[in-house]
């Protein structure tokens, strides 16, 4: 049993190499961009959002912020003293999620690489030049968020260490990407990608699907990974979301999360009963992991990078109780999910 201790061991260190390999990326001339922004609801870090994004180093690029007709006129206030466009969602396509209908949007009125942002998040300053300049060597690009809990609470902890549990392919082939930080070639998102997102309602999902289907390479910018601010209210309603994404999109990395997750129950039973503390050294290499990925952030880094432990085994609780789900509530709206 020891041996496999030692094994898995070595496997996170070599994962830990692979990740820092990530901060090489390099590009060119990011060229003319849209950054495309859809917002719905109550946004506590909406100024932060919107600073950070006017604040970029990009030598050419236009923010659009697309709202919902019934959130229009209130959102539409908060932004107007930052100057920028807002506009309304328009009913792009009937079988999908307001996400994708306010995405749709944005693209039809954007010009140059179309990037995709989140309202909820904080971005570096030279992350749209960092993600569009990789645009010469990759046809999409990508960065996973750090989470940045606005108040220390049980749900917000809990939420962000389930949050690190996305990095964890990044590095080793099964690259995803976050909708929360996506950029395409404007010759790329052609006729054919917005119709077959018009029926899907998850966007990040569904551009990652078509990215590998077309054969796409996926590149990551580690070096520009932005802050995603949140102060969690519903915790289960959110993290039956997450695991409903997992479940429908990604089931080969299910099995494989519930394959490691049950590997170090054994780990943590057995360091119990045989008093042998060797058996713990894979969960102290798991928070250096979180550790070393959120470093760019310093104090910030460390709960999350604590709480990714007990993260482990409440996703695999709601694993089971998302299997058994077949509806989520997503920015106020309920969706029915088959799968």
């Amino acid at each position: 049993m020891l041996f496999l201790v030692m094994v898995v061991d070595l496997l996170l260190i070599f994962q830990m190499v692979m990740e820092f390999q990530l901060h090489r990326a390099k590009g060119g001339f990011p060229g003319k961009s849209t950054v495309i922004v859809p917002l719905r609801g109550e946004e506590p870090a909406l100024s932060a959002n919107a600073i950070s994004i006017l604040s970029q180093d990009h030598p050419d690029f236009r923010v659009i912020y697309v709202v919902d007709n019934d959130e229009l006129e209130k959102q539409s206030a908060l932004l107007n003293p930052f100057g920028v466009q807002t506009i309304e969602t328009e009913e792009l396509c009937k079988m999908c999620s307001g996400k994708i209908k306010a995405i749709l949007t944005g693209i039809k009125h954007s010009n140059g690489n179309i990037v995709i942002a989140d309202s909820d998040t904080v971005y570096p300053k030279s992350w749209l030049t960092v993600l569009t300049s990789m645009l010469k060597s990759y046809h999409v690009v990508t960065v996973f968020s750090w989470p940045y809990p606005l108040k220390i609470t049980m749900k917000n902890l809990m939420r962000a260490g389930f949050w690190t549990l996305g990095f964890e392919s990044q590095a080793i082939g099964g690259r995803f990407l976050w909708g929360g930080s996506m950029a395409f070639r404007e010759s790329d998102m052609d006729q054919k990608i917005t119709n077959e997102l018009s029926g899907e309602w998850c966007d990040d999902c569904a551009l990652t699907r078509i990215s590998k289907k077309m054969g796409w390479k996926i590149g990551y910018a580690a070096q520009v990974m932005p802050l995603n601010a949140f102060n969690e209210k519903n915790l289960t309603s959110w993290t039956v979301r997450q695991v409903k994404l997992m479940l429908k999109y990604s089931k080969r990395g299910v099995y494989a999360f519930v394959v490691v997750a049950l590997v170090l129950a054994v780990f943590l039973v057995m360091s119990v009963l045989t008093e042998n503390w060797l058996y713990l050294t894979p969960f102290a290499l798991w928070v250096v992991k979180n550790l070393a990925r959120g470093r760019m952030y310093g104090r910030l880094a460390v709960l999350p990078s604590i709480m990714s432990l007990p993260a482990i085994f409440f996703a695999l609780l709601f694993l089971v109780i998302g299997a058994r789900s077949h509806s989520i509530r997503w920015r106020d709206k309920n969706y029915n999910i088959d799968g």
